[in-house]
């Protein structure tokens, strides 16, 4: 099984995104709801995912949902 943050860290190293600032990172991930929810090892990758438009916002807009698992679906839509 893969969580979503794994999902974006892998999504965002095949990609090559520029990793932000811890301080970017957390400007970033302000709007979510559950941004405090990110492992902090995970952070700036995520943020870079979020920023790249990777993040398959399902169901709910405003959530990461950062330990979820991560749906064949969920991937393909980050893709």
């Amino acid at each position: 099984t893969l969580t979503r943050t794994e999902a974006m860290i892998m999504l965002a190293s095949a990609a090559r995104l520029p990793l932000p600032s811890d301080a970017e990172a957390a400007q970033i991930l302000t709007g979510y709801s559950d941004a405090a929810n990110v492992p902090a090892w995970a952070r700036r990758a995520v943020a870079a995912s979020v920023k790249a438009g990777l993040l398959a916002q399902f169901p709910n807009a405003n959530s990461i949902m950062p330990n979820n698992q991560a749906s064949r679906g969920e991937v393909a839509a980050m893709v």
